[in-house]
């Protein structure tokens, strides 16, 4: 049986499910990092949506290896508090790769960044493209060309600044309350958007709170 080690990218963007899905990923055994699963972990304990993302397509990946026969595993040590804090700098990726080199796997990534240094480092390594999503995302239909801003929460109608600097309306922008499972969704498609698009990223990421630059929209 062949192995590959997943690393947090391909799960988080939902392209490893479509791999398998698709039945390019036949007869492996799935490696996910402990350190991936313990970064996951601490993002959803601190509010991010990216953690919750990461978990559930776990839950998927998991699901969809008793249907296609595959064997997945937790593998490696706990990374420690500064691996986490400073996943941003590549402590994380790093011990992705050790996992991969340790268990003569192919190291499956849709980061750029981790691909070109696991091919350094002698790694055998998939690039998984990030994938373009053509559809709209929901939160623009909020938007016309008098929005300055709009205000989303749950259990109460959207609203909207309508005008110009100082002098705006705060207007109400829909008929429908907003639920909980909407506005995950709204989060989650722009979440997916900073891995997908070269305009999209993450500004800002502390408990309980993300800021996002989506093209001329944050």
């Amino acid at each position: 049986m062949n192995t590959l080690v997943a690393d947090t990218s391909v799960i988080i963007n939902g392209n490893l499910s479509e791999q398998i899905k698709s039945g390019s990923i036949r007869d492996f055994e799935i490696i996910i990092p402990q350190a991936v699963f313990d970064e996951l972990q601490s993002q959803a304990s601190n509010h991010k949506e990216q953690g919750f993302v990461g978990l559930e397509q776990i839950q998927k990946l998991n699901k969809l290896s008793e249907d296609f026969g595959l064997k997945i595993i937790l593998k490696g040590s706990h990374p420690d508090i500064n691996d986490i804090k400073f996943a941003a700098s590549g402590r994380i990726d790093a011990l992705i790769i050790d996992i991969a080199k340790q268990n003569d796997a192919v190291l499956y990534t849709s980061d750029k960044v981790q691909h070109l240094v696991a091919e350094a480092e002698d790694v055998k390594t998939v690039f998984l493209q990030p994938k373009i999503v053509q559809e709209e995302l929901e939160f623009l239909k909020f938007f016309d060309n008098t929005t300055m801003s709009i205000h989303l929460k749950e259990n109460q109608y959207p609203l909207a600044k309508r005008g110009k600097p100082g002098e705006f309306l705060l207007t109400k922008i829909g008929e429908d309350i907003l639920s909980k499972d909407y506005l995950k969704m709204i989060s989650s498609q722009i979440l997916s958007a900073t891995n997908i698009s070269d305009s999209s990223t993450i500004e800002i990421s502390k408990t309980g709170a993300s800021v996002i630059q989506h093209n001329d929209y944050r």
